[in-house]
């Protein structure tokens, strides 16, 4: 008996396997890439979206997705149940043998259900797609955070170069007025002068060594490298390019991962508010049973099922107010990200002055240290002006650099967020 009912099992899954087949796939974050980025801030940002644990969580999230949707799509399919059961005479309950068992075997074959089975595969078809978005929305949020700890270190390192140098350059000033003092040539408040400015500039490099070690170890725990060093960056090297403001708006809402989970999210929702309205529709299935006594049978099923009244109706109200928060969600986050890029987009546009500008003022500041060194030799310039000039030209060096990596980071954002540079 139990072999002719598998018999029947296989012919009718096999049967709706046929006519009910899909084909499955989730399209990957994509490796399209259009931009080349600084090549170790590639290999950076590249490291860190492949080990990085929100992203695994996320994947993990979307692989939980992928398996919610296979099991809606397995609705579509027969359900199968076998019930075996052991009879006994009541009249005399000691008597028990192998032909007192009876088999019940049950296939249930949905033919209509009002949308319920479809709407749920739409459902958790849009889910995936909101689970699948939120992996390229923590992949950003990862990018975002590496490019910010990558342009902290480079400034630093950058920072520390100049303030060495500028070290370098005051000892030996302390060096040539101690001898002038020795030599009554000049007033003691001098020397304390250079040893005072000098006492700063080693502790701004204390403070910088410090924040660089901080910026370090937060890039290592990012891409997942304890012993990362990033070698020094060649800002003489950083291009310029020219966006248009409109076309970086349309390319980073169309790609912003924020706002294509929300939009799934609000798919979800109007999928749930059909599937809440077909639960009170009625269900027709056919199904076949077979059992010992009356053999096999085949019937045609109409079920109507109301839960807790008519709470379906409240459900379904609550799912579409669901759908019109989202909505106003989608809104305002498009403003934040129209907002996001346009922040970027202006302060790239002034970096792109201000590097000029810097650059100018550093070199100018560098000539001035330097002739005013020849006018203290020769007697034109006194002592404080020439401190005075030697800390302008260190800190025009500084502001330049500031000019460089805040544009350099400016643009790294409007290429992340719009998408013309992806992980690979």
């Amino acid at each position: 008996m139990l072999s002719q009912w598998f018999q029947i099992v296989s012919v009718v899954t096999l049967t709706s396997v046929s006519a009910l087949s899909w084909a499955q796939g989730v399209p990957s974050h994509g490796s399209d890439q259009i931009w080349n980025l600084d090549a170790q801030l590639q290999q950076s940002l590249n490291d860190a979206v492949s080990s990085y644990p929100t992203i695994s969580a996320a994947r993990a999230s979307l692989t939980a997705a992928d398996a919610d949707l296979s099991a809606a799509k397995w609705a579509r399919f027969p359900t199968i149940s076998v019930q075996e059961s052991a009879l006994q005479n009541t009249n005399n309950l000691k008597t028990y043998n192998q032909k007192n068992l009876q088999t019940v075997a049950m296939i249930d074959q949905p033919v209509w259900t009002g949308g319920v089975i479809s709407g749920n595969i739409d459902r958790m078809t849009f889910e995936q797609q909101s689970a699948l978005a939120g992996v390229g929305e923590a992949i950003l949020d990862i990018e975002l955070q590496v490019l910010q700890s990558y342009f902290d270190v480079q400034r630093q390192q950058q920072w520390q170069v100049v303030l060495k140098r500028s070290i370098t350059e005051h000892q030996k000033l302390v060096e040539m007025m101690t001898r002038r003092v020795q030599q009554e040539v000049s007033p003691v408040s001098d020397l304390d002068l250079s040893i005072s400015r000098m006492a700063q500039l080693q502790q701004q490099f204390s403070t910088i060594t410090a924040s660089r070690n901080v910026s370090v170890q937060r890039i290592r725990d990012l891409v997942g490298n304890s012993t990362l060093e990033l070698p020094l960056h060649n800002l003489g090297e950083d291009s310029t390019p020219e966006f248009v403001l409109s076309d970086l708006i349309d390319k980073t809402l169309e790609y912003s991962p924020t706002l294509l989970r929300r939009r799934a999210d609000s798919q979800a929702a109007a999928a749930t508010i059909t599937v809440t309205r077909a639960e009170l529709m009625p269900k027709v299935s056919v199904n076949y049973a077979y059992d010992d006594t009356l053999g096999g049978r085949v019937g045609l099923t109409i079920k109507s099922q109301f839960s807790g009244g008519l709470s379906g109706f409240a459900v379904s109200q609550s799912a579409k107010q669901k759908q019109q928060a989202i909505e106003l969600q989608l809104e305002a986050i498009e403003r934040q990200t129209r907002n996001l890029v346009i922040a970027d987009y202006e302060e790239y546009q002034s970096g792109k002055n201000k590097i000029k500008v810097t650059n100018e003022a550093s070199e100018a500041a560098q000539r001035i240290s330097a002739s005013y060194m020849r006018q203290f030799t020769s007697g034109q310039r006194n002592w404080i002006e020439l401190m005075n000039a030697v800390r302008e030209a260190t800190s025009a060096e500084l502001d330049a650099i500031d000019a460089h990596i805040g544009t350099q980071i400016a643009l790294t954002k409007l290429i992340l967020r719009s998408g013309l540079w992806r992980p690979e």
